[in-house]
Order: structure tokens, then C-alpha cells, then sequence
């Protein structure tokens, strides 16, 4: 008979608050996934590539886990307060009608006990299911779905997600039901008591309210322009300056929505009364409200910034060589490269293979006749105008001293491999390279501008045309060498330099592009993984696509898988937090609705009155929220996206955008959810009315 009291009571709660139930069935999936991430298809692969950055990334997963239990933690001892207040009257019949305390605390423990064995229940298989789906999608956007998908279930990610869940929702409800089970009988039967109103003043709340926009606007602009992620106490600085300003602001909101309650509504006889309860619960709960409205931000901005970069992924830089060796310019290492490729195990591999020369100029060498000069070119740098982008263009060609420079037909072979138009250069014309990660961002565009006309550098007492527009595709695969600016020049003078022998730093790579019928059987990356292990035997030194691909898509799990994790458990705990405030607020108003409904108010008019009350109280928090994440996600892409796509920044900001947009739907889906229990609630108020009729 107890047992089949505590399923009831168990299965009723459940019914009744939906919303918090979902909730935690979605902590649960949140938990099993990221303490699962160490089994993902692309963390193995990227164990290869990028050990020790994911061991770091792994070592953080503990404290992702410790600090959400700590969230969720008093998001379940909050809902649960109110789940218990709610059944006050309940409990008070227990104990009138001879249950013991103690055998109350234990029914209320058994109840929570068997609702979260049926949250368990349905978590962990919707938690397993998800996670392969995003194990299987993550491997298909960074583009090693065909390595071999592995199934990813963990004992142990099962067994930590049910031990902290079960764990801390007990410690929650221990704690509630002593302290309710602790409570005399007329406590618990009487109605709850409102709590006595707060006073502000207008002038004040006005002061407030504008220093809290100044503050918001100041944070703002601190973020976007990059000062903030120049040192860790200008990050502090614009968090306490943004934290504060919220905080103001929703103080201020109070003077706000006094002045929308004294207009008049034609429409809503309830409109004094719907407005001067929203104004009760501000001034109650602004400081709830600001928190609320800050953690809506941090799960917006998370929200966008992971799916964004998740979602560019897919569009990982198009790539054009597989492989580099070190050729050092030493003719016998060189063949042995050549030798080495034509091997019976490794020749059916290759596609291409071809030298790329580079020689770096020497105060020596340009005292001996190899004089180098920008010319026009840094005069036109010079003559832009004064701007950010310009003072970084100038100095970084300033820097460049001693340039490299390449032979037109060594480059002319990178781009026939990136399937691109070669270079045509006349007697005294030369090109200028750009590396990628130099050509983005605002310096970059201004290069570009500058040379759509030709500019005129000086090289060896000659004088050289740069033809219109820059070259930047990679002249290695990796790391090998990293290179700036460079000068490409006709071979008959590059070939006059490199076979110089006063000219020392001279260097020579071998890059080598794979058979396109091998990756298109086998696929690229498990081509190349068959390469390296032939590779590995020679003993030769070399680079990967493969070493430039997992630091590229570490950035983007690193990046999106934590940010999820932490919007999720942020948008839990923000709309529960909210919904359930505001629901208990209605509870202790339950007497003014009686009181209502005695002058005549109908059923439909106090649900409009509740669903308006509802509409403004989200739409507060989660409005400062929603714009505030336009500018936060921004200064997130501008402090944490990695130089290689910092050029796709627009692109990337504008899936973020889309993101947010979508959660503003979810936001108002969790809303209407919230206006049902409303209604109900107020059903049953009707309802003990009727009956005391």
C-alpha cells in the first residue's frame, strides 16, 4: 500500500511538472556526452595527431562534470522546493491523518527515488543514441566518417552520469524533505503567506536603469574591439563592467513597468492588475532576473559560437598537396625522396611529386649585389591613410628585410595541383605571395586593394613589375616552413641565385600529391593513414595533411563540443530557474485570484491575465539576453576563432546569428509549456471555489 502511494505520488509529480522533468532528462544527456566525448570517432583520431592538446582537452571533461553538478545541484533543490510547497496541503493530510515524519521524509526520498529511476530510464537511452549520432556526424564533417566508426558506449561515462545525478538529487531532496517533514501540521495546511513588498524609489530606479546601459554599451565595445582577450585582467574588467551593468539595469526596469501598467486597455479589464503583478515580481526578483538573463546569454553565445564553428567544419580549407619532405637542398637526399616514392609498395600511391626551392636573402648577400627594395609598393601602403589595418600592413613589410623568394615554375606546379591558372611572368615581372593566415583580416583586404594595380619593387639594381593581385596558396603542407611575404620570380633569375654558391640559406622541399584513384576508393584519410604507416619505415622526415587537418579540427571540438555542453546546462537552469520563480510567485498570489474570480472574472480572463504575465517576465531576462548575444558572440569569434578562418568571420557570424534565432523559438516553445501549467493552476484555483460554493 505505501509502495503503491509513492508510485502514484511519483508518477503524478511527474505529470504535473513536465517542465522540470525535461530538464532533467536533458542534464542527464548532456552528462552522458561529454563524459563519453574520450570514445568519439574524432577524438581517436585526433589522439594521432594532436595527443597531447586532447589529453589537455580531456583533463578538462572533470571539471566541466563537477562544476554542472554544482549548477544542477540547486536547480533541483529549487524546482524541488517548489514541487513541495505546491503539495503542502498534501503532506499536512498525511501527518493529520497519523503518518509519522519520519515515514513522510521517507515517502518523499522513495517518490524522488523512483522519478529519477524512470528519468535514468528514459536519459540514458536517448544519451546513448544521441551521442552516436553525433559521433557519426562529427566524423562526417571533419571528414573521416570512412576511418571506421567505433561504437562509443562507456561503462564508465554510464556510471559517473547515474552515480552525480543520483547522487546530488538525493542530497537535494534529503535536505528538502527533512525540512519539510520537519514542519507542524498548520504550517502546512495554512495558505502561504505573500511575501511583504519592497519599496523604490523612481529616481533612483532611473539612475539605474541608465548606468546599467552605459555600463552594457561600454562592455560591448570593450569585447568586439579585442581589448578584453588582450590580458586576463581586461577580461575581468569587461565581465565585471558587463555582470554589473546587467544587474543595474534590471533594477532600473522596475520604474519601467510601472509606467505600462498605468495605461489604460479597452481590451483587458485585468490590465492594472496583470501589470502591477509583473511590476511585484521585478521588484521582488530583480537581482534573480539579472542572473537569469545572464545565463541566457552565456547559453546563447555558446550556443552559437559551438554550432558555428561545428557547422564550418565541413568546409575545412580546400586543400591541394597531401605530403612534404625535407629536401634541405642536398641533391643526394633529394634522390633519395625520388627513389623512395618510385618504391613498389608506394608508387601506386603517388599522384604527383615535385622540388620546391626557396632562398632567403642575407645582409650578405644583398651587400654583394642582391639588393632588395618594396618600392612602389610600400609607398602605396604608406599613402592609404591612416587606419589599424594600414599600421599592421607597414609593419609587417617593414619586418621583411631579407625576403624570400621562389622560382615561377615551382609554384606554377602548386597551383596546376590546386587545379588553378598559372603563372605567366615576363623578363622583368615578378608576383607577390602572401601567406593565408597574413592575408586575413582587415591588413589583408588592404593588401588586396592595393595590388588590383600594379606596384614596381627593385631587386639586384633591376627593376620588377608586380603583377595585379597576391598568391597565397601553401608552398608545404604544414610546418615545415612558415613564410610571410615572398617574391616569385622568372626562373632565369631565380636559377642564377640558387645555384650560387656564396648564397647559403637555400632550401629545398618535396611535395608529393596522392593517386586520385587511391582516395577515391579508399578515401583520403585512410589513404593517408596506409601512407604513413609505409612512411614511417623509411625513416624519411615528412608532413602530413592529415598533422594539419587535426590541429584544424581540434580548434572545432575543443570549441564546440565544450560550448554546448555549457550552453545547455546554462538554458537549463536559466528557463527552470525562471519558470519555476514565477510559478511560485503565482502560488503565493493565489488568493487574489480567488478574490478575482468573487468579482467576476472569468476562468479565460485570469489565464489571459497569466499568460501576458508570463510573456513580459520571459521576455525581459531573455530579450536583454537575446541582444546582448549579438555583441558577445561577435567578441567571441574575434577572441577565440583561429586565424585560418578568421577570413570566413562573416559566414561564421551569420550561422551564429541563425542559431540564436532558432533558440528564440525554442525559448518560446519552453513558454508556452510554462502558460499551460499556468492554466491549470489556475483550473484548480477555480476549482476549490467551486467547491467551497
Amino acid at each position: 500500500m505505501f509502495f503503491d502511494l509513492v508510485r502514484k505520488n511519483s508518477r503524478r509529480n511527474r505529470k504535473e511538472n513536465g517542465i522540470f522533468f525535461l530538464s532533467l532528462v536533458i542534464a542527464i544527456v548532456a552528462f552522458y556526452i561529454i563524459l563519453n566525448l574520450e570514445n568519439q570517432d574524432v577524438i581517436h583520431f585526433l589522439r594521432e595527431m594532436e595527443s597531447d592538446a586532447v589529453a589537455h582537452l580531456l583533463r578538462m571533461v572533470p571539471l566541466l562534470y563537477g562544476f554542472s553538478l554544482f549548477l544542477i545541484f540547486f536547480l533541483i533543490y529549487y524546482a524541488g522546493k517548489y514541487q513541495l510547497e505546491r503539495r503542502s496541503h498534501e503532506l499536512g493530510m498525511y501527518l493529520m491523518m497519523g503518518m509519522r515524519k519520519g515515514k513522510l521524509a521517507q515517502m518523499l526520498i522513495l517518490e524522488d527515488l523512483w522519478s529519477s529511476a524512470f528519468s535514468l530510464a528514459v536519459g540514458i537511452p536517448v544519451a546513448i543514441l544521441i551521442s552516436e549520432c553525433i559521433s557519426l556526424l562529427m566524423a562526417k564533417l571533419v571528414g573521416i566518417g570512412i576511418i571506421g566508426h567505433r561504437f562509443a558506449f562507456s561503462f564508465r561515462a554510464l556510471f559517473l552520469t547515474i552515480a552525480g545525478y543520483v547522487l546530488v538529487k538525493l542530497f537535494a531532496f534529503f535536505l528538502l524533505s527533512i525540512r519539510f517533514a520537519s514542519r507542524q501540521i498548520g504550517t502546512l495546511l495554512a495558505d502561504r503567506q505573500e511575501e511583504p513588498r519592497k519599496k523604490y524609489r523612481k529616481a533612483t530606479s532611473r539612475v539605474q536603469f541608465l548606468t546599467g546601459m552605459v555600463l552594457i554599451v561600454l562592455a560591448y565595445v570593450l569585447a568586439i574591439r579585442g581589448n578584453a582577450w588582450i590580458s586576463v585582467k581586461n577580461m575581468g574588467l569587461c565581465m565585471l563592467v558587463g555582470i554589473l551593468g546587467t544587474f543595474l539595469l534590471f533594477f532600473g526596469l522596475r520604474s519601467g513597468v510601472e509606467l505600462l501598467g498605468k495605461r489604460k486597455s479597452a481590451k483587458d479589464a485585468l490590465h492594472r492588475f496583470t501589470f502591477r503583478q509583473l511590476q511585484e515580481n521585478i521588484i521582488q526578483k530583480s537581482g534573480m532576473l539579472a542572473v537569469v538573463s545572464l545565463l541566457v546569454l552565456f547559453a546563447v553565445c555558446c550556443f552559437g559560437y559551438g554550432v558555428s564553428m561545428g557547422w564550418q567544419s565541413k568546409n575545412m580549407e580546400i586543400h591541394n598537396l597531401d605530403y612534404t619532405f625535407r629536401g634541405n637542398a642536398d641533391e643526394a637526399l633529394g634522390k633519395r625522396i625520388q627513389e623512395t616514392m618510385r618504391d613498389e609498395n608506394i608508387k601506386d600511391y603517388v599522384g604527383d611529386l615535385f622540388e620546391v626551392r626557396t632562398v632567403m636573402l642575407t645582409p650578405e648577400d644583398m651587400e654583394r649585389g642582391y639588393s632588395f627594395d618594396w618600392g612602389t609598393l610600400m609607398d602605396s601602403v604608406k599613402a592609404s591613410g591612416a587606419s589599424q589595418q594600414q599600421e599592421t600592413l607597414q609593419s609587417n613589410l617593414e619586418q621583411i628585410d631579407y625576403p624570400y623568394l621562389f622560382a615561377e615554375s615551382d609554384y606554377n606546379h602548386i597551383l596546376l595541383a590546386a587545379g588553378k591558372d598559372q603563372l605567366h611572368l615576363g623578363e622583368h615581372e615578378a608576383a607577390l605571395f602572401c601567406n593565408k593566415e597574413f592575408a586575413n583580416g582587415e591588413s589583408g583586404d588592404l593588401l588586396r586593394s592595393i595590388m588590383k594595380e600594379e606596384k614596381q619593387i627593385h631587386f639586384a639594381g633591376e627593376t620588377y613589375r608586380l603583377i595585379p593581385g597576391i598568391c597565397e596558396d601553401d608552398i608545404v603542407v604544414d610546418r615545415f616552413i612558415t613564410i610571410s611575404y615572398a617574391v616569385i620570380l622568372p626562373d632565369w633569375i631565380y636559377n642564377i641565385l640558387y645555384e650560387d654558391p656564396m648564397i647559403l640559406n637555400q632550401n629545398s622541399y618535396w611535395n608529393m600529391v596522392l593517386n586520385p584513384e587511391k582516395t577515391e576508393q579508399a578515401g583520403l584519410m585512410q589513404t593517408i593513414s596506409e601512407v604513413n604507416a609505409l612512411l614511417d619505415q623509411t625513416g624519411l622526415e615528412y608532413e602530413s595533411y592529415l598533422q594539419n587537418l587535426g590541429r584544424q579540427i581540434f580548434y572545432v571540438v575543443a570549441g564546440s563540443y565544450t560550448t554546448l555542453y555549457l550552453a545547455i546546462i546554462f538554458l537549463i537552469i536559466a528557463n527552470t530557474v525562471l519558470s519555476v520563480q514565477f510559478l511560485m510567485q503565482q502560488q503565493r498570489s493565489g488568493r487574489r485570484y480567488r478574490i478575482l474570480s468573487n468579482l467576476g472574472a472569468t476562468y479565460e480572463m485570469l489565464c489571459h491575465s497569466a499568460r501576458r504575465q508570463i510573456r513580459w517576465y520571459f521576455a525581459l531576462p531573455v530579450g536583454v539576453a537575446v541582444l546582448s548575444s549579438f555583441f558577445g558572440v561577435k567578441a567571441l569569434l574575434t577572441g577565440m576563432l583561429p586565424s585560418n578562418l578568421q577570413e570566413k568571420m562573416f559566414t561564421i557570424f551569420a550561422i551564429a546569428v541563425t542559431v540564436i534565432l532558432v533558440l528564440c523559438v525554442v525559448e518560446c516553445i519552453y513558454l508556452l509549456a510554462v502558460m499551460r501549467v499556468s492554466d491549470r493552476h489556475i483550473h484548480e484555483l477555480m476549482q476549490v471555489r467551486r467547491e467551497e460554493e
